[in-house]
């Protein structure tokens, strides 16, 4: 107890710091608030729930979304599950341990609290197994409790009832089989994403990291039907137009790329992608002055990525400006001494005496998943 208690004063000056240097503990990247909260609760949990008792169909991404309003499947059915799984609980408490079971309980609930702060995480982002990590310490006590009372019976085996340890390794058997079965879908990011595609095929962040996925393997057809079936029902997302962009510029259908790209730009501003990809669009249509603007912008907006740095030393050396671009060369290399493009930059920058033509060597455009991926 007084261990427990030396880490308060920590936990509070660590709270205090997050705030101060957050401007608040933190803030919402969805649309959960107000009644939407407790409507769409009910099936968060009981996603937690069924994926502890069954953890089958796991994937990266699943198809539960904010629930604005009463629902049969969303909001009632899961509710009266969840209230049986409590009256459960309350009921076998004194078979299992009352004080086990309580503890067991508060091991769930109070560790799984921040993952049902739903405002915080975006839309197609509500739930996730990794955010039942820790409550599944609790979730592992309540098992074992279980197993133990209900396996008790005359016959030993190494003191132990044999129907606790037949019990045991049935279900060591069976969640070492689902281990190897999940963790199979994690072999590389291809076959994560077309796993998270299929189990949630109307997650839209599922969709465009699958695009990602075709485009890097050469596949555009494959993506540009993925961006265009999402954008279908999401016009206005921003990171299928941008991906979507980058398959007509790699099909050089440049015109149609530019109007995909500028109207992610309207919808989100703050990218820097975007406006990188519409400088290298900008070259290869011959526009060295709006390359020059929109690789500028990109930098200005996240000056830590090497990329922007690498792309805005291009066109500065296809300008001529061979000072600027070493400038910026070496700014890349400082963030990621690896990158090939900088690494030449640094050495090879000439000035041109016919300036603009865009022939210079353009890195390929990057594309956007669910975090900025560096251009191949």
């Amino acid at each position: 107890m007084r261990l427990g208690a030396a880490y308060v004063p920590v936990a509070v000056i660590y709270l205090f710091a997050r705030s101060w240097a957050l401007s608040g503990l933190g803030h919402p990247a969805g649309e959960g608030s107000g009644f939407t909260i407790w409507w769409t609760l009910p099936s968060v949990l009981l996603f937690y729930v069924q994926h502890w008792v069954f953890p089958v169909r796991l994937a990266e991404f699943y198809d539960l979304f904010v629930q604005r309003g009463p629902s049969l499947t969303h909001v009632l059915l899961p509710g009266l599950a969840l209230l049986g799984v409590g009256i459960g609980i309350w009921v076998a408490r004194r078979r299992l341990g009352a004080r086990e079971t309580g503890f067991a309980a508060v091991w769930i609930l109070i560790p799984l609290l921040p993952a049902l702060t739903l405002a915080a995480f975006r839309p197609d982002e509500l739930v996730h197994d990794r955010y039942f990590y820790v409550p599944s310490l609790g979730a592992a006590l309540l098992t074992a409790l279980i197993i133990e009372e209900f396996g008790k019976g005359k016959a030993t085996l190494f003191g132990q009832p044999v129907r606790t340890i037949v019990a045991a390794l049935v279900l060591a058997g069976l969640l070492s089989v689902g281990s190897m079965h999940a963790a199979s879908f994690w072999k590389d990011d291809f076959s994560l994403f077309s796993r998270a595609s299929d189990i949630a095929p109307k997650n839209v962040t599922s969709q465009n990291d699958l695009s990602v996925e075709w485009i890097l393997r050469g596949d555009m057809d494959q993506a540009q039907a993925i961006m265009e079936r999402v954008l279908q029902e999401h016009p206005d997302n921003g990171t299928a137009l941008s991906n979507l962009s980058r398959v007509q510029y790699m099909k050089k259908e440049y015109a149609a790329a530019e109007s995909s790209l500028r109207h992610a730009i309207q919808l989100t501003p703050s990218n820097p992608d975007a406006y990188v990809m519409l400088s290298q669009l900008d070259l290869k249509t011959s526009r060295p002055a709006d390359a020059l603007l929109n690789a500028r912008r990109a930098v200005e907006l996240n000056p830590y990525e090497s990329r922007y740095h690498t792309i805005y030393g291009v066109v500065l050396e296809e300008g001529g400006d061979c000072a600027g671009a070493r400038d910026q060369f070496q700014s890349a290399l400082s963030l990621n001494p690896g990158d090939i493009y900088a690494q030449r930059g640094a050495h090879v920058c000439t000035p041109r005496e016919n300036a603009g033509g865009g022939s210079g060597s353009v890195p390929s455009p990057g594309v956007t998943a669910n975090q900025p991926t560096p251009a191949p």
